[in-house]
């Protein structure tokens, strides 16, 4: 019982890594790829791009930058659509996640915390009572 509960558990959470460790990549794709189309389209440089880049996905829009040109307006609406639809959806999925994990993750939490004297005495205990 609990020796299966605690293999399930563990692969439960390594599956939730590798999802959160590929939607961790994509976004990041998602800005550096975003960030190279500013730079070419208005001329500046990566650094600058990448920070217009995250204000136009998170919706901020400080307004400390200006676009040059009517392809990059074009880009930001569709890059602002996508990026508000990846970020939003990844949100979900994280939070999702980790509610569907949180169980696994206490119970497993409880049996790591315990030291071999206290599994002992569970064990003395259960004989007594297997005893009976």
């Amino acid at each position: 019982g609990r020796r299966k509960g605690l293999v399930t558990c563990r692969r439960l959470c390594a599956g939730t890594r590798a999802h959160y460790f590929a939607w961790s990549v994509l976004i990041l794709l998602f800005f550096f790829v975003g960030a190279l189309v500013y730079s070419k389209l208005n001329g500046w440089t990566y650094s600058c791009s990448l920070y217009y880049a995250s204000q136009v996905a998170w919706c901020v829009g400080f307004g400390a930058i200006e676009e040059d040109s009517d392809d990059s307006k074009w880009w930001t609406v569709i890059f602002n659509l996508t990026g508000a639809s990846i970020i939003g959806v990844a949100i979900v999925y994280f939070l999702q996640m980790t509610l569907e994990n949180q169980e696994a993750w206490k119970e497993e939490e409880v049996v790591l915390t315990m030291n071999r004297s206290a599994i002992a005495d569970l064990r003395r205990h259960d004989k007594k009572l297997k005893g009976r």
